[in-house]
């Protein structure tokens, strides 16, 4: 792994910040859905007050981001994207190292949650090899998995 990436919990979501991950994630997730709807909702979602964003820097250049949001003892990850250049790079288990580490340090967070779409293979294939299980007690059979990682444990 390139020791030029650096990971930053921003304290401040902007506007820079807020259109450069939005762009982003329609970007990625254009062969799954591409529709007005979707851009609309992903806005919103990524402009939710209570989104807060962990970036990824490749010499001071965004490349990739994880978006969360709290509720009570669970964090939960609403997107994690990089871009086509640092894919395959490390840089999505840099951000998920970060998040798995910097909540554990907190002592207040049970879990990481995430949702997958069930055609996104790879992405499965990422978040198995990261350490993410399915939760078998959520059941969407249609579209999603609910991934799971237990901050409880150690790594």
């Amino acid at each position: 792994m390139n020791n030029n990436y650096k990971i930053i919990k921003e304290n401040k979501n902007t506007r820079d910040i807020k259109k450069w991950a939005l762009n982003l994630t329609i970007e990625n997730m254009k062969q799954y859905n591409s529709t007005s709807l979707y851009k609309y909702t992903k806005n919103k979602s990524i402009s939710n007050k209570k989104s807060e964003f962990i970036i990824c820097y490749f010499l001071n250049k965004k490349v990739g981001f994880c978006m969360i949001r709290k509720e009570n003892r669970i964090i939960f990850i609403y997107e994690i994207h990089v871009i086509f250049e640092h894919r395959s790079k490390g840089v999505g288990a840099l951000l998920l190292d970060f998040c798995k580490k910097y909540y554990l340090n907190q002592k207040k967070y049970d879990s990481l949650v995430l949702f997958v779409l069930k055609n996104n293979y790879k992405a499965i294939s990422f978040y198995e090899k990261n350490n993410f299980l399915i939760d078998k007690s959520y059941d969407d059979s249609i579209l999603h998995y609910c991934y799971k990682f237990n901050l409880n444990n150690k790594f």
